[in-house]
């Protein structure tokens, strides 16, 4: 087995998304026309390319509304276990102690988590059998989390992940691409983060782009059929920071109201972000 991981800058990678493609997958894969099996979004990829440079605003605006509901079930003072230093506590500071220092002992509280950064890593693949709405809902759920997040203290680092296992002359290949498309330090901008995280293009055009242009020697010569299995089957990221949000590898209910609340509420969750009541 050959692993093969590649890690961009997100200029670095809209570089290479602007690359000729010449490759033999490119007519079929990322470059193909709209309709049929494969969900798009748009009539073609120079059309991509055009959200991909000035944003995606109709997403933004979806992401937006489910936001705002989000921030509401978020408590005023956002809290998270953490350690603190007392004259009483949990356990000793050996160290401290050694020292003299009066307040050796260390607590277990619940401490603001302003200035806290965390790692958002989500699973950017997507099996053929999830629907381009699927895909849009599941991303206005995950930057809606991301920015009620950052609204309460929190800074986030965003990371799109892709991983694709794929098979040349009995050797198996696993690629692997992390594009950070935000640092910690930097603010949000939604209407390319709605296009990163939740239109059907930046999966099915970018992505597929890198994938056929980094693997081209590898892929060469395979007959050109999206469901024979031989493009790539799609798995989960061996990557998960602090927040994993898993690849599309299965049809999943993102698109009703509630369902959209739940997980986006289990996101705060997994990373110790209180909420009222445990909803909105």
């Amino acid at each position: 087995m050959a692993n093969i991981t590649r890690r961009y800058t997100l200029a670095e990678f809209w570089t290479l998304a602007e690359r000729e493609n010449k490759t033999q997958w490119a007519y079929i894969g990322s470059h193909g026309p709209d309709g049929g099996s494969v969900g798009y979004a748009t009539a073609n990829y120079p059309a991509s390319m055009e959200l991909a440079r000035h944003g995606w605003k109709d997403g933004a605006r979806r992401v937006m509304a489910l936001s705002e509901k989000l921030k509401a079930a978020i408590t005023s003072e956002m809290t998270a276990p953490g350690l603190v230093y007392d004259v009483v506590g949990d356990v000793p500071d050996v160290g401290e102690f050694m020292a003299g220092t009066p307040e050796h002992m260390l607590a277990f509280q619940e401490v603001p988590t302003t200035a806290r950064v965390v790692r958002v890593v989500v699973g950017s693949g997507a099996r053929a059998s999830v629907s381009a709405d699927s895909m849009i809902a599941r991303g206005a759920c995950v930057c809606a989390a991301i920015d009620a997040i950052e609204s309460a203290g929190v800074r986030c680092e965003i990371v799109v992940g892709k991983a694709t296992r794929f098979m040349r002359a009995k050797t198996e290949f696993i690629w692997e691409a992390y594009i950070t498309v935000k640092a910690a330090d930097e603010p949000l901008n939604m209407d390319r983060l709605a296009y990163v995280l939740a239109h059907p293009s930046f999966f099915r055009r970018q992505l597929w782009q890198a994938y056929e242009l980094e693997n081209a020697e590898a892929l060469a010569g395979m007959r050109n059929d999206l469901n024979s299995g031989r493009y790539g089957v799609t798995l989960d990221c061996t990557e998960r920071g602090d927040l994993y949000i898993p690849a599309m590898v299965k049809p999943e209910d993102w698109q009703s109201p509630e369902a959209a609340k739940a997980k986006a509420l289990a996101m705060l969750e997994k990373i110790g972000i209180k909420t009222v009541n445990g909803g909105i």
